[in-house]
């Protein structure tokens, strides 16, 4: 399966902000996205933010606001402003939800996972009904063109619907349940980190997209500095890999990464 078609309009992608509100708001500014006061002025041009908006930084629910405004104000100017969810969306989503589940056994509550992952308390004591809503509705995996924009580089997805369609039904249905095994069940499988990297990489990148569509995935998830070792503050660009079929759009905000905001090139 492929998907040949072009970018219509140009098309960016921001990787995990992680509460990182300043950093994104001055990387949006640089871009021309949004203006001095923080409109969206990008015309009809899409912005895509690859999820993990919260955790590890302090301003999550600001984040979340402004990802909240700008899909509204860019959809009016006919343009585009969407988020991927990420699994720290979803653990902050988990806490809301189950708390302090489960409370008769030595496993490790919702809420300790969440704070041992870089959860801001804050956050869930500002977390609204229309914000929980909202998140709860995001889809996993989208098409642009010719890319494949997924929050993860693991094939959990592969696990969880077999489109598209599917995998992003699956993963909404179940934000809607209040099944919290199946909660735990994503979150712990959302573990699994640079799986198309190493010799082997290309491959299961290969047999992700034949899976999904598209002509290259586009993930954030893993810090690149994390497979490049380099400093995390010299990281401005994305990291392209696996025979040119990855990119890495995560520049690792919360380990003192700058961010930057990627525009997809033409295919």
């Amino acid at each position: 399966m492929s998907f040949p078609s072009p970018l219509r309009t140009p098309t960016y992608v921001i990787g995990d902000v992680h509460g990182q509100y300043e950093k994104m708001v001055r990387i949006l500014r640089d871009a021309d996205l949004i203006s001095d006061d923080l409109r969206w002025s990008g015309a009809d041009s899409a912005l895509w933010l690859i999820g993990d908006l919260v955790d590890r930084g302090p301003d999550g629910i600001e984040v979340i606001d402004l990802a909240m405004r700008l899909q509204r104000e860019a959809a009016a100017a006919g343009g585009s402003a969407n988020t991927l969810i990420g699994n720290h969306d979803i653990l902050l989503l988990a806490a809301f939800h189950f708390g302090d589940w489960p409370r008769k056994r030595r496993a490790d509550s919702f809420t300790a996972i969440w704070e041992r992952n870089g959860g801001n308390p804050a956050d869930l004591d500002l977390l609204t009904g229309p914000q929980v809503t909202w998140l709860s509705t995001l889809p996993a995996m989208t098409h642009c063109g010719p890319y494949l924009l997924t929050h993860g580089d693991t094939m959990l997805y592969t696990r969880y619907g077999r489109t598209v369609a599917d995998l992003n039904e699956h993963i909404r249905d179940l934000r809607h349940t209040m099944d919290p095994v199946a909660w735990y069940r994503l979150l712990s499988e959302f573990g699994e980190h640079r799986v198309f990297t190493g010799a082997t990489g290309p491959k299961r990148a290969r047999e992700f997209l034949q899976q999904f569509g598209g002509h290259r995935i586009v993930h954030g998830h893993t810090p690149i500095s994390r497979i490049t070792g380099e400093d995390p503050a010299q990281v401005t660009t994305p990291l392209i890999y696996a025979d040119g079929l990855c990119i890495d759009a995560d520049g690792g905000m919360y380990l003192g990464g700058p961010g930057f905001v990627y525009r997809l090139p033409d295919l």
